[in-house]
């Protein structure tokens, strides 16, 4: 592979973990309550995605020196003087996550649907994407 190559791959893979990153962040943003016009980007800016020992790629948020979840890192956010207002007044996380939780089409056993799968891909990436995590850590 030239060299040339390689730094071709790198650009498409920063800028897919980008992507990965930013959708994560949109997702936990409004799960949360938050404004995404003005919570994604600072809340993408602080994380990374990694690749888990499962094959899965998460992603996770920086505060101080430990890696959060994106639900644990809005939290925090919520909580801060200078941020609170970038959140509805007295909103909770979204009823979707309240809600009893609907099967999972990537979790192996009776709830595995690659038809639900591919409707769920295509119509909301990052659900899909989270979905696969929480199936492939259980």
């Amino acid at each position: 592979m030239s060299k040339s190559e390689l730094e071709s791959l790198r650009e498409n893979f920063a800028a897919l973990e980008a992507a990965h990153v930013k959708a994560d962040a949109e997702l936990a943003v409004r799960n949360a309550g938050g404004n995404p016009a003005l919570l994604v980007s600072h809340v993408a800016a602080a994380g990374r995605a990694r690749l888990n020992r499962n094959g899965v790629v998460t992603v996770e948020y920086r505060r101080g020196s430990a890696w959060l979840d994106g639900e644990e890192f809005l939290r925090h956010l919520r909580s801060d003087e200078t941020l609170k207002k970038a959140f509805a007044p007295n909103s909770t996380p979204s009823a979707a996550l309240k809600a009893p939780a609907a099967p999972n089409p990537f979790r192996k056993g009776a709830s595995f649907n690659l038809t639900k799968q591919m409707e769920l891909s295509r119509s909301d990436p990052a659900l899909a994407a989270r979905l696969r995590a929480e199936a492939a850590a259980s």
